[in-house]
């Protein structure tokens, strides 16, 4: 099974098929024949409006036979969705669709050239919403464009908007294999690759993808108050109440314009190899926006470095000077990740450098993966911050925390990075540090962490998710709920920030429910009997088709989930047995040398995330004789510790090892391990789906 085998996961497998092409097999008898093809898949990104986007999804539609076709087009659409109008072509001819109605039989026949859409509601909250394309008598040897246009929810992820386009599954016939996007933007990104000028990029259909682009191009800016709440509510048929999305994120700050920049770059085994670089170009980056401001470089994994030499320059460079920069690159091109993370180490090196500087408005960012050990006390960091400071002012702290999986998900506020930089009144950013992402403009404007965050919500309200406890820069909450009576509700939200109250109200956005149909055709004049008739299904499509279809959209969205392993008491217990035992072993024989008296127990304490022991210590010491060259060595035994990290596993684990070492006063020596109790194995972290 290899190194991976005893990892516990949770897996959510993805469907066969997710949008689905269908048509009448009556009349086309052969197995595997497909008389409707679709040439291509496109979609278009427009631009924005508030928190939505204007997307457009675009198929070719071909009819490969003898005789005219019907067909049905089932497609998972990203979430947050609204069909917003149709339209059809033939020989690049548009004729613009409009608004219908359903027609009272669920059945029947409609006019050649026809084409309706209608909207497919998510089943439950989180489901994806889906379309449904419906094309009548379709001409032999045709080709006919159909384009939904959609109002779709992104996100927003640092100074980026980020669209999750489902797959659409690998088994159905007659789909296109490739999926065309194209964002109206001079640079955008699919799963990281950027267009590089292209106006198009191309990826497999079959798996999901998400679309990134900068905010600053075509998107709302961020707002200047430091928390920020809106509200977009949809009144229900009746107007008795209805359904809302409310969107929390952290306004932008005062710019900072610092005379002095520490990057304090975390080198521990958690982050990525070429982790490093990013510290690089960020330093690059800073010179074109401020050139003449000093800078310094500290690394830290276990404990922290001076990359530019122990002690302080008599004269610091600047950011402007390229061959200093390039020096630093060679230094930390020669490093190497270590186990452990000593923020509290890496952050008194700083203060103790910045007193050689004098800096009167020192910055100092720290770029990390956000692993940190729960051991880490934020008030005994601040404290020894101060001291070595003194009366110096304390530096202004941004914490750049560049992890995917927390930027798909958000930065909870009970996080150890997020608890450590509201102690320290720091800012901190959910950012991706490649070159292409990094914009310096935003992260100078990054506002400090939100904590202690309430909602003051009426008894009206259902919400369908909790509201979060904190916020923090780099991406925005969505908060879904639903609401009772004529009025929408009025939600008020409270926290802190940098030591102070912040308070805001969510303002009010109303959406208009979405039509119940679209109707257009490739014949102009047939555009008002269609709209008249309204929208029906063929007579050969069942209800066991549409019930396969529905499902199919429902496991686009509920198989999207990744592969998340664990690890658990007997992976330990295993791993603490080939790697710390034996080592604890030979430091006991090494004491024995020194006193053949020597016993006790001991408890080894390891902090493990993403596979690297954060922190490691001896918890409770018990022995009859004080050693501590022994202590030392179990000490060094516990950061031997390797085990391998669960896929997509953010859970940081605290794991206490006790050993009970027996001396040879009749026989031999003898290391007893005692048996795991309660306590002696946590999870730290919650994970997904209630895990934890």
């Amino acid at each position: 099974m290899g190194l991976l085998a005893g990892l516990l996961a949770l897996v959510v497998a993805g469907p066969a098929s997710a949008d689905m092409l269908l048509f009448d097999t009556g009349v086309n008898p052969d197995r595997g024949h497909t008389p409707i093809s679709e040439l291509s898949y496109e979609v278009i990104v427009d631009g924005q409006d508030g928190y939505r986007a204007d997307v457009r999804v675009r198929v070719a539609l071909k009819n490969d036979s003898l005789r005219p076709q019907d067909v049905v087009l089932n497609m998972a659409l990203p979430r947050g969705s609204v069909i917003e109008g149709l339209r059809v072509a033939r020989n690049g001819n548009w004729t613009l669709g409009k608004t219908t109605k359903r027609a009272a039989g669920r059945h029947g026949r409609r006019r050649p050239g026809t084409f309706f859409a209608h909207y497919l509601a998510p089943k439950l909250p989180g489901d994806l919403p889906g379309a449904q394309l419906v094309g009548f008598a379709l001409d032999p040897g045709s080709t006919t464009q159909v384009e939904l246009s959609l109002k779709v929810a992104p996100e927003i992820r640092g100074t980026h908007w980020e669209l999750a386009l489902p797959g659409r599954g690998d088994k159905s016939l007659g789909l296109a294999k490739t999926r065309r996007v194209v964002v109206r933007t001079k640079q955008f990104w699919v799963d990281g690759q950027a267009n590089a000028g292209k106006p198009m990029l191309e990826s497999p259909a079959d798996d999901g993808v998400r679309v990134t682009w900068n905010v600053a191009r075509t998107g709302k800016p961020q707002p200047r108050r430091p928390l920020h709440a809106d509200l977009e509510t949809l009144a229900s048929p009746d107007q008795k109440g209805g359904t809302f999305r409310m969107y929390l994120q952290p306004g932008v700050a005062k710019t900072m314009r610092p005379d002095h920049v520490v990057v304090v770059l975390d080198r521990s085994r958690s982050t990525a190899p070429a982790f490093h670089r990013a510290a690089v170009e960020l330093l690059e980056k800073l010179g074109q926006q401020l050139p003449a401001t000093t800078f310094d470089v500290v690394s830290f994994a276990r404990t922290a470095t001076a990359v530019m030499g122990e002690e302080p320059p008599r004269r610091w460079p600047t950011l402007r000077q390229q061959d200093k920069i390039a020096t630093v690159a060679q230094a930390l091109d020669q490093g190497f990740q270590q186990q452990g993370t000593n923020i509290a180490a890496a952050l008194s090196l700083t203060a103790t450098r910045l007193k050689s500087r004098a800096a009167k408005r020192p910055l100092v960012i720290v770029l990390t993966d956000g692993m940190m050990p729960v051991s880490t006390a934020p008030k005994k960091v601040q404290q020894q911050l101060n001291q070595v400071l003194g009366r110096r002012a304390a530096p202004e702290i941004l914490f750049l925390v560049d992890e995917p999986l927390l930027q798909t998900s958000t930065l909870d506020a009970d996080h150890p990075i997020a608890k450590l930089a509201s102690v320290l009144k720091a800012r901190i950013r959910l950012q991706s540090l490649a070159s292409n992402y990094l914009d310096i403009r935003a992260l100078l404007t990054a506002p400090a962490v939100i904590s202690d965050i309430k909602a003051i919500v009426p008894r009206s309200v259902a919400l369908t998710g909790p509201v979060p406890t904190g916020l923090v820069a780099g991406s925005v909450t969505v908060v879904e709920g639903s609401y009772r009576g004529r009025r929408p509700p009025q939600i008020q939200l409270r926290g802190r920030a940098r030591g102070r109250t912040v308070a805001t109200t969510a303002k009010l956005h109303t959406q208009v429910r979405p039509k119940p149909a679209w109707a257009a055709t490739t014949q102009v004049a047939e555009l008002a009997n269609a709209i008249q008739d309204g929208l029906v299904l063929p007579p050969w499509y069942s209800r066991n088709q549409h019930h396969r279809a529905m499902l199919s959209i429902i496991n686009a969205g509920r198989g999207g989930l990744q592969r998340r392993g664990f690890l658990d008491e007997r992976i330990f217990r295993n791993y603490l047995g080939t790697r710390v035992y034996p080592r604890a072993q030979a430091c006991y024989n090494r004491a024995l040398a020194r006193n053949q008296f020597l016993s006790g127990r001991v408890v080894i304490e390891v902090e493990v995330g993403k596979g690297e022991v954060m922190h490691a210590s001896l918890a409770q010491t018990q022995l009859n004789r004080d050693d501590g060259e022994f202590l030392h060595c179990l000490g060094e035994a516990a950061w031997a510790l390797e085990i391998p990290a669960g896929e997509a596993d953010l859970e940081i684990y605290r794991v206490r090892y006790p050993l009970v070492f027996h001396s040879p006063k009749s026989g031999r020596s003898r290391i007893e391990r005692d048996p795991l109790g309660e306590g002696t194995f946590e999870r730290l972290l919650s994970g997904p789906e209630g895990d934890g």
